[in-house]
């Protein structure tokens, strides 16, 4: 199945469309339309971004709506469901008073963990939510974590990005006014539902390069996108790759990895891990709110 956000639909209420794989009868696969999501307690005239960010494992599916709850607040929805039928498990808010903490920016899930960005948490620095979904009725309270930045500035938006798998969590904190960064946690052993920061990692450059802006992690394998990034003259946009390695007590460190792309111009970069981005495929139109199965 896959599920793409449409955000800007229904006046900015926004919508999630699911599709079904099925036969072209030429033998090949043809995606045919399931169901279409919405946010049924919105008022006619709210502006909630529902599909914004969108995040898709096996029975569960997560859809952020950033904008939702008193101007910006937010709202994650849950929702579960097999094959054919899908239905609204629960929302969670943020539980705070704060009116533009911006939750459910970014989501991600693995198994039953997911992780909710909320970048305009803490007037700015921002926060990440990470929620066990049990497999019964929803619980009061989650079972919940919450991780934040130490001494950021009110540009940070920590959590404008997040990635997720196997107990390795990924925090992108791409800031407005400086370099970006992005934050490496795992889960504890033998501690209930803890999660540690390993490290922090910055670009180290001086420039506003929206690094982290986007991460996502593939088994072992971290990527981390900086549209802004400048290489010499190989264009804006830059890719950085990294291996994560867990260590004892499942703590994870990174390495960078050295991407060798089809086509490499001399005036592209020498460092590690780092191509240009206009020489890979990423920009597919809708890949943004994209999930799939």
């Amino acid at each position: 199945m896959i599920a793409v956000g449409a955000p800007g639909s229904d006046e900015l209420q926004g919508m999630v469309y699911l599709f079904r794989p099925g036969d072209n009868g030429n033998g090949g696969t043809t995606w045919l339309s399931l169901d279409e999501l919405k946010d049924n307690m919105a008022p006619a005239a709210q502006v909630g971004n529902f599909g914004w960010s969108v995040a898709l494992h096996k029975t569960i599916l997560l859809v952020g709506a950033p904008f939702n709850e008193d101007l910006g607040k937010g709202k994650l929805f849950i929702y579960k469901g097999e094959t054919n039928v899908w239905g609204l498990y629960d929302t969670i808010a943020p539980g705070i008073d704060d009116s533009n903490d911006q939750f459910g920016f970014s989501v991600a899930l693995d198994d039953s963990i997911a992780v909710v960005g909320a970048r305009e948490a803490d007037n700015g620095v921002g926060a990440a939510y990470i929620y066990e979904i049990p497999e019964g009725d929803p619980p009061n309270p989650y079972t919940q974590d919450r991780v934040a930045p130490l001494n950021s500035s009110t540009d940070a938006i920590f959590g404008h990005s997040v990635a997720l798998k196997n107990g390795i969590m990924v925090v992108g904190s791409p800031t407005r006014t400086e370099s970006g960064s992005f934050y490496l946690y795992y889960l504890k052993e033998n501690e209930p539902f803890k999660w540690e920061r390993s490290e922090r990692v910055l670009d180290g450059s001086d420039n506003d390069n929206q690094y982290a802006k986007s991460v996502a992690i593939s088994e072992n394998n971290l990527v981390v996108g900086a549209p802004e990034n400048e290489i010499r003259n190989a264009g804006p946009g830059s890719m950085f790759a990294f291996e994560l390695v867990k260590e004892k007590d499942n703590e994870v460190t990174q390495v960078p990895v050295e991407i060798s792309p089809m086509e490499k111009p001399s005036s592209s970069s020498s460092i590690p891990g780092e191509i240009p981005l206009n020489l890979v495929s990423m920009s597919i139109p809708g890949k943004r709110y994209v999930s799939s199965l």
